[in-house]
């Protein structure tokens, strides 16, 4: 659970760099 979790902190905090830099997604 432990590997899930930082996985999932990691994503939400890459996915926060992308919008701060205004970078567009396609989800």
């Amino acid at each position: 659970m432990e590997t899930i979790k930082v996985g999932v902190r990691e994503f939400r905090e890459k996915l926060a760099g992308y919008l701060e830099a205004g970078t567009p997604l396609a989800m």
